[in-house]
Order: structure tokens, then sequence, then C-alpha cells
């Protein structure tokens, strides 16, 4: 059997993979920055529950839920979702060091809005990668808000840096709250 073999370009090193283990660490890579950003947005979420009288109310351990529960008196923030307005609340609370940026938001929004396409589909990474587009119709036109491409190392510089701001966000919260790992 012939298999097709990509090389996996991290941080200046090669490694032959192939197709399919190049297609389940692009998978995991996008499910372990997704992940960073959703637990971005329930710590969020948590500390302005601390902070902010217009978000208080019960918070629920989420540990515990099953489909179908019902939480009464639940925090205003998670009656919204819109992660940049959560965002929005944060900053304005937090120092400059601690803010989260603007590209955060837009990354987030294109991981939950957008699509992922590529011209060759099935999936023949070496004749090109897949592309992250957050696209907005607006007047009659299709409106190109953002476009990742999905390279081995922007996945890579991607997750380090969506897990250094989770953790300096954390970190924050922990000294502003003194409770460690708000749940």
């Amino acid at each position: 059997m012939n298999e097709r073999i990509h090389i996996l370009k991290i941080q200046g090193n090669e490694y032959p993979v192939s197709i399919l283990e190049k297609a389940d660490r692009d998978a995991w890579y996008l499910g372990a920055i997704l992940q960073n950003l959703l637990l971005l947005d329930y710590k969020i979420k948590s500390f302005l529950n601390t902070k902010d009288k217009n978000f208080q109310g019960k918070l629920p351990r989420f540990e515990d839920l099953q489909r179908g529960d019902e939480v009464n008196n639940p925090p205003k923030g998670f009656k919204q979702n819109f992660f940049g307005d959560t965002v929005d609340k944060f900053n304005a609370m937090a120092p400059s060091e601690v803010r989260i940026e603007e590209e955060i938001k837009d990354l987030r929004n294109a991981l939950a809005h957008g699509i992922i396409a590529s011209h060759d589909f099935p999936i023949r990474p070496q004749h090109g990668t897949f592309k992250i587009v957050k696209q907005r119709y607006e007047k009659k036109k299709l409106k190109i808000e953002n476009v990742y491409e999905m390279t081995d190392c922007w996945l890579s510089k991607t997750l380090d840096y969506s897990l250094c701001v989770l953790l300096r966000t954390q970190e924050y919260i922990n000294k502003e709250t003194g409770i460690q790992n708000l749940k």
C-alpha cells in the first residue's frame, strides 16, 4: 500500500507523518484551541459574577450538570452568549497588562461562526492547507472579516497563545478573588 506522507513542520523541525496523522493532529490542535477559548469565556463570566452586580446570581457547578437540568436565578452573564461583550466587560475592569486582546475575540468568533474550507478536499495537505474563514453578509455583499491559514506553525502558535491568555487571565482572577481555579 502506497501511503501518502506529509512533512509536518514545527519550530523549524520536519517530521514525516501520514495524511491521517496530519488530520488527527490538526483536529487535536483545533479542539485544544477551542477548549482554551471556551474555558476563558467561562472563567471571565465566573469572575464577573463575583465583581459585577449585573452579573451576579447562583453560579451552577458545571461538573454536576446533566442534560435537561434547570438552574434557578442564574448569573445574568450566563444569559447572553456574546463572547465579545463578556471580554469587553472584563477588560473594563482589568489592568492593561491582563486585558484580552482583540485577536482572541476575533479568533473565537471565527471558530464559532466561521467555516473551515479547502479547495483540496478530501484532505490533501501537500497541495494546500485548510483555512478558517469568518465572513459576514452586508449590503448584498459577502464581507470577509478574517482568514486563518491552518498551517502547522499557525496551529502550534495559536495553541500556545490561547493557553498563555487563559493562564494570564486565571492568574489575575486568582489574585483578585483570592479563589484558586475559580469555578
